[in-house]
């Protein structure tokens, strides 16, 4: 390319929402000051324009263009890029599936040396890169993956150095695509997408060219022991890279055989290091034993002990991050309710130590108190948890499906006003997202709704690898931390939800007691922090007890959550003699189902029963050996006939005035008759 046309391109690029850098050409062997390069065609050409393109680019937009650096790169701040730095076909097909997988396809996908590839996303907000160690196959060849992360750049157009031959974009440039286009990139999301990478070139055979060892150590928990006597060498060198991957500051001492994870990996300013080593955790001067990796594996949450160690690493670093504290070390959320505490006080200094306030409202008119944020008729609230229980077919997810579409499209469609329409997300456990879009499509036929313009406004959160967990026991005792929760609440934030969606409540959490009050108040508490901080309408499915009667207090588990929930709604569904009142036919009862109960403490209780029925639609989806397709079921508001359906209005008046009017005479002198015989 010329050097107009280079200007050209980087103009576009800048006018897009990208930083773009000069690049050294292949071919260029020394820099301004005549140092030899290391790193031609890829390396930018000096510090001072990389830092130029944090701020503004002029230099790299307006000046005349130097025609020794005509390859252009791409500031990594507002833009992520996975490297994939493989040279097998298969298996770099197999990690960009697991990136697709996580992510969803992006755009922007660039092609240096085939097969090596580069994925481009845009970060939820910019962190420092992440990546898998540098491994090799037998043949010699290297094997790494990584995310390009704040800092670094990579090179959107130019001569590739080895090829010889332009860099190419297979779909679209960033000339074309602007960055609000591109899908969002966590560093959780990821931290796990480079360790699942790592599991994948470890078990093609990369390995690192100097594994490290770790010596035998002694330990008196006996549990612990015996489960990682079980780990063989590789196994527990895989655990050390997991280590890294998740504490790129960490350091391994030979002489104790742990791993010494600094308070800066950590991001806090802890009074103390943390040791990980094959006896236990040694968190803050106290010994935690590694047999809660077995706990783990023999709940199905993790399937290998690499998995195991993984969770018990991760689940350490969120707690020792936003939970934990030891000392002079507060936790993120105590110094959350701290400042809270100090700005609602008006003279902290008069306060004491507790900080207790006790102050009189601001003078302000009745017409200044905000309303109620109503969201979903006078059901759900912004801001507010609440629950709709039933037992299993029932309706209740076809019920809350058709109340998600209720919010995306602004229609009253089960006859309750939506407040104000938008995305809505969806944490969901029973069912996969291919389920729900059977659902959605269901859904949109029966009510006439175009799928394709709706089914962009439904987000699934989910954790490849692991579930999604709102709350989990702590390492120490009777404690619960919240490991997902302030992610939930940036994806929400990040799309502008109105609705989030939990089915159901029990697969949310991994406590072991879900009849404990306290517990299960902590988890309802975490929803209802989430929907607070989100500003969004939070709905929790939940399953009914045994011997359900229909009445608030049936939801399963502790009566905390009805308790803590603002609002919870039961239904129940119709019997078959009910069937037979209402000139139905018993067989068909299934279909009809009714709030049976419901606490909505601000709101009157309807006065009528609410009814809906569930309608089978078909998808005419069927293909190859399906040929008919699926069958759908589709809730929808059915009003009960009335009791005195089909009788003219006179006769309804003859039947009340004989109601009304005294008993005959020959009826009371019965009465007398049968008194006077009975003394």
């Amino acid at each position: 390319m010329t050097a107009a046309e280079v200007l050209t391109l980087r103009q576009r690029y800048w006018q897009q929402g990208y930083r773009p850098v000069e690049v050294w050409n292949a071919d260029q062997t020394v820099d301004d000051n005549g140092e030899p390069l290391k790193n031609p065609g890829k390396q930018p050409r000096g510090t001072w324009v990389k830092d130029a393109s944090r701020r503004t680019p002029k230099a790299v937009l307006t000046d005349e263009q130097d025609t020794r650096a005509l390859n252009t790169g791409v500031l990594c701040r507002e833009v992520h890029a996975f490297d994939v730095d493989v040279l097998d076909p298969e298996l770099v097909d197999r990690i960009v599936a697991l990136i697709e997988k996580t992510l969803g396809p992006t755009p922007l996908v660039r092609i240096g040396r085939a097969p090596k590839i580069l994925l481009v996303y845009r970060p939820d907000q910019p962190f420092r890169k992440v990546q898998t160690p540098e491994l090799f196959f037998p043949d010699g060849s290297k094997a790494k993956v990584e995310l390009l992360a704040d800092g670094q750049q990579f090179v959107g157009g130019g001569i590739h150095p080895d090829t010889g031959l332009p860099y190419r974009w297979t779909v679209q440039t960033p000339a074309d695509v602007p960055i609000a286009e591109l899908p969002v990139v966590t560093q959780a999301q990821a931290r796990t997408i480079i360790a699942a990478a790592e599991h994948l070139l470890r078990d093609a055979g990369a390995t690192e060219k100097k594994k490290p060892t770790q010596p035998e150590r002694k330990t008196s928990n006996g549990h612990a022991g015996d489960f990682f006597a079980q780990v063989n060498t590789a196994a527990l060198a895989d655990i050390a890279g997991w280590v890294r991957l998740l504490f790129p500051k960490a350091r391994f001492e030979p002489g104790t055989g742990a791993w010494r994870i600094s308070s800066a990996d950590l991001g806090r300013d802890l009074e103390e290091d943390i040791s990980i080593h094959p006896g236990g955790i040694r968190d803050f001067g106290e010994e935690v034993p590694l047999s809660a990796i077995d706990l783990v594996m023999r709940r199905g949450s993790a399937a290998t002990v690499v998995d195991a160690a993984l969770w018990l690493c991760e689940r350490l670093r969120i707690e020792a991050t936003s939970l934990g504290y030891r000392g002079k070390t507060k936790s993120a959320r105590a110094e959350q309710e701290h400042e809270i505490n100090r700005k609602s006080q008006p003279n902290e200094e008069d306060a004491g130590d507790d900080f207790l306030v006790c102050k009189a409202p601001e003078p302000h008119t009745i017409a200044s108190i905000p309303p109620r944020t109503w969201a979903y008729g006078r059901y759900l609230l912004f801001g507010s948890a609440s629950a709709l229980g039933g037992i299993d077919g029932a309706g209740k997810g076809a019920i809350a499906l058709v109340m998600a579409l209720s919010f995306i499209t602004g229609r009253a469609l089960l006859g309750e006003h939506v407040w104000r329409k938008g995305p809505v997300a969806i944490i969901t456990y029973e069912d996969d997202e291919t389920e729900w879009r059977r659902r959605i499509a269901a859904a949109c036929i029966h009510y006439g709704i175009d799928y394709e313009s709706v089914i962009g406004s439904f987000h699934f959160i989910w954790r490849p690898g692991f579930r999604v967990c709102l709350a989990a026991p702590s390492f120490r005792s009777n404690t619960v931390m919240f490991p997902d929760g302030d992610a939930i609440i940036r994806h929400l934030k990040h799309i502008s939800a109105v609705l989030l969606m939990v089915d159901p409540f029990n697969h949310a959490h991994a406590l072991e007691d879900g009849n404990s009050n306290a517990m299960v108040a902590k988890v309802a508490g975490e929803l209802t922090r989430i929907a607070q901080e989100s500003a969004t309408a939070t709905l929790v499915l939940h399953h009914l007890r045994k011997g359900a009667t229909g009445d608030p207090d049936d939801l399963m588990g502790a009566v905390a959550l009805r308790a803590t929930f603002r609002s919870v709604r039961i239904i129940a569904r119709m019997l078959a003699e009910q069937a037979k009142q209402l000139s139905l036919p018993p067989t068909q009862a299934w279909r009809y189902t009714r709030i049976s109960g419901s606490k909505e403490n601000y709101a009157p209780p309807p006065e009528l029963t609410t009814w809906y029925k569930l309608e089978s639609i078909e998808l005419d989806n069927g293909a190859d050996i399906y040929g008919e397709g699926d069958n759908v079921q589709v809730a929808t508001l059915w009003q009960a006939p009335d009791t005195f359906e089909g009788l003219l209005r006179s006769k309804i008046a003859e039947i009340f005035a004989a109601v009304r009017s005294p008993p005959h005479p020959a009826c009371v002198g019965r009465q007398i008759h049968d008194q006077a015989r009975n003394g």
